[in-house]
């Protein structure tokens, strides 16, 4: 299940206003069991990355992420869905076609450069952080930001801000929907301080 805590305000300038609104995840059952069985010894860089493989393979959190999209898509907006993992792309893909948002396109390191263009009816694009952190601008119509798998570094989180960010005609503010899991209370944390410190209410 998730909470919505109050929308912030992360940037407000002549034109736009984009706002942060947090998403509190309670992580399942099967989460905190496969955290509690991590093998000992794990260096933290290693916790973190088995971490997010788990948070990634939870079939209750993909189900609650897509239909977080799917509000977002019902509401007109474009959705941008970032993802360390390939695999969890897949499912959030798997999952958005069943429950009925067709306009869908998969962007990965493996998507030829070619093949990168967004289709114009185009209302949800799925792709990998590092794709799209730096150097590629295909969706400056969209307006909406969801990253599915936890990020921690400031550096990242501005870098895929400034996708929704760009300036474009008849787009509405910008929104950052910030998922805050239970079992990722760390990384959490760390961005609640950072939007705190560059945000109002």
């Amino acid at each position: 299940e998730w909470t919505f805590g109050p929308d912030r305000v992360l940037v407000a300038t002549a034109t736009q206003t984009v706002y942060v609104r947090r998403c509190d995840v309670t992580s399942s059952n099967y989460v905190a069991r496969r955290l509690e069985n991590l093998r000992p010894g794990l260096k933290p860089i290693q916790k973190h990355a088995q971490m997010i493989s788990i948070l990634a393979g939870c079939t209750l959190r993909t189900n609650l992420l897509a239909a977080l999209a799917s509000e977002q898509v019902h509401a007109g907006r474009y959705v941008l869905m970032v993802s360390d993992r390939v695999k969890q792309l897949e499912s959030l893909r798997k999952r958005l076609q069943h429950i009925g948002v067709a306009q869908l396109q998969t962007l990965t390191g493996k998507t030829k450069v070619r093949d990168r263009d967004i289709a114009a009816d185009t209302r949800v694009v799925l792709a990998t952080i590092n794709l799209v952190k730096e150097g590629w601008d295909g969706v400056p119509h969209y307006d909406t930001l969801l990253v599915c798998s936890p990020v921690s570094s400031e550096v990242v989180l501005r870098q895929l801000h400034g996708r929704i960010m760009r300036p474009h005609p008849g787009k509405g503010d910008p929104l950052v929907l910030d998922v805050c899991d239970t079992a990722d209370d760390g990384g959490s944390t760390k961005r609640r301080r950072m939007y705190a410190r560059v945000t109002r209410d």
